[in-house]
């Protein structure tokens, strides 16, 4: 076992000794960015479109490439590009 780990425990056991990391506010919403980035380009997403007007609801899928862009399977069969976005995670964690 590391020395400095032994003695850590020994004082955390005899002496009832407790440490408080403190974690940098932007070193976490950086690290929140990228949790948030990885899960949304963990799968294809599927999507339900209805229009408001009433009418047949359409599927898509999306997808959240590597290289920070998002694609539609309907709109890429249209001829359209994928095309960039962006991520902002609020301080309780969700994605926007």
């Amino acid at each position: 076992m590391n020395r400095k780990i032994l003695v850590l425990s020994v004082l955390i056991l005899l002496f009832g000794v407790s440490f408080t990391l403190a974690v940098d506010p932007a070193t976490l919403a950086a690290q929140r960015e990228v949790n948030a980035r990885a899960k949304l380009k963990a799968q294809e997403w599927i999507v339900y479109l209805t229009p408001e007007t009433g009418g047949a609801t359409e599927t898509d899928v999306i997808t959240f490439t590597p290289d920070d862009k998002i694609s539609s399977k309907n709109l890429l069969a249209q001829g359209y590009e994928d095309t960039n976005f962006r991520v902002s995670v609020g301080d309780d964690g969700s994605i926007v």
